[in-house]
């Protein structure tokens, strides 16, 4: 268990905050044509501190600010605090 390697989750300053949140914005805008992305996120690891960042292809089916998560069409969910980087696709 000790020897297996996690990343610590990297804090997004303000400026980086700004542009997930204006990448989301514009995602909310494109959710009727069902966009593509990319997504790279934190995933914590379950028995030790720090985790993984994972980068995830799909469509997405809604953005649900309420509950704070990102739905994708294939039922998986990200929360959007975990939410590194967003990158819609053509």
């Amino acid at each position: 268990e000790t020897g297996r390697l996690t990343d610590r989750r990297i804090e997004l300053d303000e400026s980086e905050i700004a542009r997930v949140d204006a990448e989301l914005q514009h995602l909310q805008e494109l959710l009727p044509g069902r966009p593509t992305v990319s997504i790279t996120y934190f995933v914590p690891d379950e028995r030790k501190a720090g985790g993984a960042y994972q980068m995830i292809h799909g469509t997405v089916k809604r953005i649900d600010a309420v509950n704070g998560v990102l739905l994708l069409t294939d039922q998986r969910t990200i929360p959007i605090t975990d939410i590194f980087d967003v990158s819609i696709e053509p």
